[in-house]
């Protein structure tokens, strides 16, 4: 299985005419990161660009899935309680990259992990459930302010509770 994996990487790569500067575990960690924030439409690049932009400017990931991975669970919205977890794999509380990779990841991930980031200006993104569509964002005050309007409009129209555990790919994945 590891030199399956190691000729899926190193063909991916090959077929690259620009790679950022991460290295190959490196590259995963993002992808598994990429592949599991993707739910519906896969957005891989720009979400990507987003973590690689973050990483590029020395920021914080703050990637919720790191967090669910860490709880060994998933939620609509996180609280301060559980992005406040201690673990290798919070990127609300570590710096750089978790301690290694939160899930698998298709071809088309490992692929946006791997380029150069395609727009430098992505650095803030969220997923609207009742829309079923992740938006992205360069100004931090434009995207929360989406954000919360997004956030208000679940509540009003709620699929499932705030707090329950959940699986998101069950109910917001491709349909």
């Amino acid at each position: 299985m590891v030199e399956l994996a190691e000729s899926r990487y190193t063909t991916l790569s090959a077929n690259e005419t620009k790679l950022n500067t991460l290295k190959p575990k490196e590259h995963i960690v993002i992808a598994s990161i990429v592949e599991a924030e993707c739910l519906a439409n896969k957005q891989y690049p720009e979400t990507a660009a987003v973590f690689l932009n973050r990483l590029a400017d020395k920021n914080a990931l703050q990637s919720c899935v790191t967090v669910e991975y860490a709880l060994g669970f998933q939620r609509a919205f996180l609280n301060e309680e559980d992005i406040s977890i201690a673990s290798p794999y919070n990127t609300y509380v570590v710096s750089g990259l978790p301690a290694g990779p939160i899930c698998c990841v298709e071809d088309a991930s490992l692929k946006a992990a791997i380029r150069p980031s395609e727009d430098q200006s992505l650095h803030f993104f969220f997923y609207d459930y009742l829309q079923n569509e992740m938006f992205f964002y360069a100004d931090y005050t434009l995207f929360e302010q989406e954000a919360v309007a997004s956030r208000n409009r679940f509540i009003l129209e709620p699929p499932v509770g705030l707090q329950d555990k959940i699986n998101k790919q069950t109910l917001f994945g491709v349909r």
